[in-house]
């Protein structure tokens, strides 16, 4: 077990980020912090994948411990490890989460102390991420590579179709995709058959799930024979979430089809199986899905 302890004060937004396996190490990283007194404050598991996270609203000015170990209590040379302990600004995602390429496009950020310029959304709680609308030039939104990030084999379709976002005084970049179909922005009520939101295909859809239970409904017009190939990134962008989508009727009682995660493997050993869904679906009837 490591510990670090460093001087902070009250109100301070501290966000304590432990980089393991993204940096190839076999760390299975938890963090736990604790006040002068010894008194465990946080702890975190995994926010990004199984790396850990934990953001403090400093409680009172004082010395405050950081302890980081292995989730079963190995260790070896390989079980390396990067702890960052930062009062800066730090994005964690974007929204949308993909731009049209080639085009001037304006984004909201979020994460922590984000800087206080216009276009900053209060937070609804002392916990809640922070909200910045930036603007990104059409010269940015074209696709990098290499990216400056380490991806997992699943996300090998993010090569030649994202690029990295820096915010300036922000120590590691966001990724932000780039599409050369529309992208529709989710909508906040479209959460039942009656309400879906009416979208053309092709498209790429950038939505967020917010509440627990929440499920997010869109409308095409297909004709008898059309193909559609339907994929969802959630685990891939990544973020905690483990998608499923289907394919109902018009009313949006009867289930056609359902997709969920893709266990298969491109090349036998190769590992690209991930928890989001993607499949083909041949329209059996012109008409409303």
């Amino acid at each position: 077990m490591d510990h670090f302890r460093f001087e902070a004060r009250q109100g301070q937004r501290v966000v304590i980020e432990c980089c393991a396996e993204r940096i190839d190490s076999r760390l299975r990283a938890v963090l736990e912090l604790f006040d002068s007194t010894g008194r465990r404050l946080a702890v975190n598991r995994g926010y990004f994948g199984i790396d850990p996270l934990i953001d403090l609203r400093v409680p009172a000015d004082g010395l405050y411990v950081v302890k980081i170990q292995d989730l079963i209590s190995s260790g070896s040379a390989e079980h390396s490890y990067r702890l960052d302990i930062d009062t800066g600004p730090r994005v964690a995602f974007s929204v949308p989460s993909v731009i049209a390429r080639g085009k001037a496009s304006r984004v909201t950020l979020y994460g922590w102390n984000l800087p206080q310029a216009s276009g900053v959304t209060p937070p609804r709680s002392p916990d809640a991420l922070e909200r910045l609308e930036v603007e990104i030039p059409a010269s940015l939104a074209e696709p990098v590579w290499p990216l400056p990030v380490r991806l997992q084999p699943a996300q090998a379709v993010l090569q030649g179709a994202s690029f990295p976002f820096h915010l300036p005084g922000s120590p590691t970049p966001v990724l932000i995709g780039v599409t050369d179909v529309p992208v529709v922005l989710d909508s906040d009520d479209n959460h039942s058959p009656a309400s879906a939101l009416e979208i053309a295909v092709p498209c790429e859809v950038s939505g967020q799930l917010i509440a627990g239970d929440e499920r997010d409904w869109y409308a095409i017009s297909a004709r008898r024979g059309e193909v559609f190939f339907i994929e969802a990134l959630g685990q891939r962008l990544p973020s905690p979430v483990d998608l499923q989508i289907s394919v109902l009727d018009a009313p949006g009682q009867l289930e056609l089809l359902q997709f969920s995660d893709e266990v298969r493997n491109i090349g036998g050993t190769f590992p690209t199986s991930h928890l989001d869904p993607a499949g083909r679906w041949v329209c059996p009837a012109e008409g409303r899905y």
